[in-house]
């Protein structure tokens, strides 16, 4: 069993690749989740009110053909140089605003079939793209959410098959005032049904899960039979600890809300055979950034010990 970890503003170029992928091996790690929504931003993208404009385009996702691959190359040779496999990929988000008509949900479908083409080129075969979720309070039935997502999802399949990418669900959250509800894909036996529609529409399996442990504990949800219910759909995970009140993304132990027993044996007992991914990226932003390195090394060594203790 591999760890893994969401590489955040850790990797974001060519730059920063050659200064953390050591890091990253040192740590133990020997897969991460690529984060091109921080690239997004890093590169001057904004999906809100920004400079004046309603929303900025990505200079990244604006590059010509060439020079997108070589930008990536950059990053992708240093995970080969350091032995690390670039073993999942989260898309930029969100993935549709809702009462938007400034051409910003175009351009986020423009963004994500871009992120599924460079996660190709990565041999990356996994990525995680947002479903449409809802404002609170909205009056949408279940069905017509589970239509729309159906609708949203199924544009990608030409590029998934192109680029041999399987695109992961994952549940999700809304928010009113200092609470927060249930969204899209916390039901799963209706997960399973969008996961079987999808894959039914494209002719192969190019759909699966990605299970958000820290999304799960804010709203109340049951792991354990989210695990059992999704077996082989669940592909990947985003492993983080949250207080029970925020969206924390913090290292697991640090705040204890999450029964990490409890999630590390029922795992194990489905037999899970992807990577543990920590998304974490507050794991080291929490600190000053003179110990940032250290959180990273800790971190790893939360992944080297849930794999001895409960898949060896």
């Amino acid at each position: 069993m591999i760890y893994s970890v969401s590489t955040a503003n850790l990797i974001i170029d060519k730059e920063s690749a050659e200064k953390n992928f050591p890091l990253l091996k040192k740590a133990g790690f020997g897969a991460i989740d690529l984060n091109f929504d921080n690239i997004f931003y890093a590169n001057g993208g904004s999906v809100y009110a920004k400079q004046g404009k309603p929303w900025l385009k990505s200079e990244f996702y604006e590059l010509p053909e060439e020079e997108f691959y070589d930008y990536l190359k950059g990053i992708k040779d240093e995970a080969e140089k350091n032995g690390i496999a670039i073993g999942q990929s989260h898309a930029p988000f969100p993935s549709y605003v809702f009462g938007r008509e400034d051409g910003i949900n175009e351009y986020m479908i423009k963004c994500i079939k871009r992120s599924i083409a460079a996660a190709g080129y990565l041999n990356c075969h996994y990525i995680v793209v947002h479903p449409i979720t809802p404002p609170y309070g909205s009056t949408m039935t279940k069905k017509e959410i589970f239509d729309m997502n159906i609708e949203f999802y199924s544009q990608f399949i030409d590029d998934l098959k192109k680029h041999n990418v399987v695109c992961c669900l994952e549940n999700m959250w809304v928010q009113y005032k200092n609470k927060i509800f249930e969204s899209t894909c916390n039901d799963f036996d209706e997960v399973n049904r969008y996961i079987d529609e999808l894959n039914k529409r494209a002719g192969k399996d190019l759909y699966a899960f990605c299970l958000d442990t820290g999304h799960m504990v804010l709203t109340s949800g049951n792991i354990r039979f989210a695990i059992k219910t999704l077996g082989k759909k669940l592909k990947v995970l985003h492993l983080h600890e949250v207080d029970g009140i925020n969206d924390n993304h913090a290292m697991p132990f640090t705040l204890g809300a999450v029964d990490w027993e409890m999630i590390m044996t029922e795992l194990n007992a489905s037999q899970y055979s992807g990577t543990l991914n920590f998304e974490v990226a507050r794991a080291w932003m929490y600190f000053p950034k003179p110990l940032w390195n250290d959180a990273v090394i800790m971190l790893g060594k939360i992944g080297k010990y849930f794999v001895d203790t409960y898949f060896i």
